[in-house]
């Protein structure tokens, strides 16, 4: 087989591979879709807490 014919095997298994990859998740994007509020209220939580103890650190910081 010469160079090529090699090259399009191997993307047409990249392609196949990413395919799969893709009917596999299409359940779980499904899932994120119908609950994506609580997961957007979930990371502004997160985000929240994360900067409310950035902001004691600071003021510890600051204060010492």
């Amino acid at each position: 087989m010469n160079e090529d014919r090699i090259v399009w095997r191997l993307n047409l298994v990249i392609v196949l591979l990413c395919l799969i990859a893709v009917f596999v998740t299409i359940p779980y994007l499904m899932f994120v879709v119908r609950n994506f509020p609580n997961f957007l209220f979930a990371v502004v939580t997160a985000l929240g807490t994360m900067g409310g103890f950035l902001l004691v650190r600071t003021y510890r910081t600051v204060r010492s």
